[in-house]
């Protein structure tokens, strides 16, 4: 089914009186969202915790959404879009351990140790 601007102004507005109607909302745009963020994460685990949080997110804030006539799922997209891009922060953050060929300043011994170890 293809949602037109029209079509979600009435499915947010419900959705902020009552948020157990965001279900709608999300039934609609799950499948868009998912594809959105497994295109940018080609990992499915990941896409699918970024794709929870997108929705967490978007009904948390739901009652701050203004109605600009621009699509809903264009706000969906957006917070996938941040959303994505914090994952990639915190990986990269995570990632800049050495591998585990590769001595870290812990573990070598001073200089003058392994010159006395390989001039015997």
């Amino acid at each position: 089914m293809t949602a037109t601007t029209d079509d979600d102004r009435p499915l947010i507005e419900a959705a902020q009186a009552d948020p157990a109607r965001f279900v709608e909302l999300y039934d609609r745009y799950v499948d868009r969202v998912y594809a959105f963020v497994s295109r940018r994460t080609h990992d499915r685990a990941a896409a699918e915790d970024i794709t929870s949080e997108v929705f967490e997110q978007a009904l948390t804030h739901l009652r701050r959404f203004e109605w600009r006539g621009v699509p809903f799922v264009a706000w969906l997209f957006r917070i996938a879009s941040n959303a994505v891009a914090d994952r990639w922060r915190q990986d990269a953050r995570e990632s800049h351990d050495p591998p585990a060929d590769v001595p870290d300043g812990r573990t070598v011994s001073p200089p003058w140790k392994t010159r006395q170890a390989i001039s015997g």
